[in-house]
């Protein structure tokens, strides 16, 4: 299979700095990475090129990635200049870094203005497939007048019409607080005098991950914007981006879902052809960011007729989760590999009757019971013997320890009417 991967970072902030990249390409892809070599504002990405393009000449296919910057206010970027008064440079290499300030001089401290913003405009030189892309370090602080913000991050993309392609956008962190409404993710400012909701970048609360659903884009629209209350300076880092050419893509995935159904996660997924498909590794993930493979689904090889796949996620809801990402992994014959986009799923549990997990549980682990209003709990061994009991306060859940258990299977009777079969390994 011959794909094409793009994963770039890059940054802007109150510093003079020059950008190169660094390229290699196994398989079809391609990792950017940024750095910085003290040369002023331009975004250049390798000596000698033009600034804000690169074209990548030892991949097929080759794509031209252009990234222009739009300034309603024209004082915080001038993409000619080489250092000066220009308030808006570039950094890396952990990231592309938006920061916002009222500059007239790099050393001066004056606050930004309130409700200001500027917008990259990531152009392809052919439609691509948006796998990933990551906004951090959205975050709020309500300090003093002199300290305070509000970040909003709005992400945008059109197709080769001009027509807008709606983007999915999920927390990388379910308990974020974080607003995402209509693409524009908001951190959730807190009026309270010295109320601090400021975060680190690498903080998952921080993060929005973004794709476009499978679907073409032609460019992609980065606006970060500073609240109506704010001061100071701020910034906000936009991560990894990871895309796939249009002519790269020898099986057409047209579909990818993951849904809970009772206590599993069910993984469907439609190819319209495939070409050299050898397998899929069906992948899930706690964090979005560690990855462990769960099974292996032969492909069709090469066919161009329509092929749906499945593949359960057993016991979800046992083994204790509260949110997980599924990916695939696609592997043609020759060993070079794609990834689909991040499906995320939250688990929820009912609660209408009694769950005990995890189940088989090792002797000498606690097991967890959940069931509204807990009263009693009793636990019999398979001849009829009670073994145990204890009783709680209309509690929602409780821990069940297993040290003083023999290995067998035993029944746990909660509030004397849910029975529930226990296994003791």
């Amino acid at each position: 299979m011959k794909n094409f991967y793009k994963n770039f970072s890059a940054s802007i902030a109150l510093c003079l700095t020059f950008f190169s990249v660094s390229a290699q390409c196994p398989g079809g892809e391609t990792q950017f990475t940024w750095e910085g070599s003290g040369r002023g504002n331009e975004m250049v990405w390798t000596t000698g090129q033009n600034a804000g393009s690169d074209i990548i000449t030892d991949c097929t296919p080759n794509i031209e990635v252009k990234i222009a910057v739009e300034d309603p206010n024209d004082i915080y970027y001038n993409g000619t200049q080489d250092g000066g008064n220009s308030t808006t440079g570039f950094f890396g290499p952990n990231g592309l870094t938006v920061w916002l300030d009222n500059n007239e001089n790099l050393y001066d401290t004056d606050a930004m203005d309130a409700g200001e913003e500027i917008t990259l405009v990531f152009g392809f030189s052919e439609p691509v497939i948006l796998l990933d892309f990551v906004t951090s370090d959205i975050d709020w602080r309500n300090i003093s007048t002199s300290a305070r913000w509000q970040d909003v991050v709005e992400v945008r993309a059109q197709d080769e019409l001009g027509a807008q392609v709606p983007l999915n956008g999920t927390l990388v962190d379910p308990n974020s607080t974080i607003k995402i409404v209509d693409q524009v993710a908001t951190a959730d400012y807190d009026v309270t005098p010295n109320a601090d909701g400021g975060l680190d970048a690498s903080d998952p609360a921080s993060q929005v991950a973004w794709n476009s659903n499978n679907e073409l884009i032609s460019s992609l629209r980065v606006t970060y914007r500073v609240g109506v209350n704010d001061s100071g300076q701020q910034a906000v880092l936009l991560g990894d981006m990871t895309i796939i050419s249009s002519t790269a893509l020898p099986v057409e995935l047209t579909d990818f879902s993951a849904e809970q159904k009772g206590s599993d996660v069910v993984l469907n997924w439609t190819t319209a052809s495939e070409q050299d498909n050898d397998y899929f590794d069906v992948e899930y993930s706690i964090d979005g960011l560690n990855w462990t493979n769960l099974a292996q689904v032969d492909g069709q090889g090469s066919t161009s007729s329509t092929t749906q796949y499945n593949y359960t996620h057993n016991q979800v809801v046992e083994a204790g989760y509260s949110v997980l990402y599924y990916r695939l992994r696609q592997v043609d014959f020759d060993g070079t590999t794609a990834y689909s986009s991040i499906q995320v799923v939250v688990i929820e549990v009912d609660t209408s009757e009694a769950l005990i997990f995890p189940n088989p549980a090792r002797q000498g682990r606690d097991v967890t019971i959940v069931y509204p209003n807990i009263e009693l709990v009793e636990v019999y061994s398979i001849s009829g013997q009670r073994v145990y009991i204890k009783a709680f306060n209309r509690v929602e859940g409780v821990i069940l320890p297993t040290t003083e258990l023999s290995k067998g299977a035993y029944v746990v009777v909660v509030n004397g009417q849910q029975s529930l079969k226990l296994i003791v390994q």
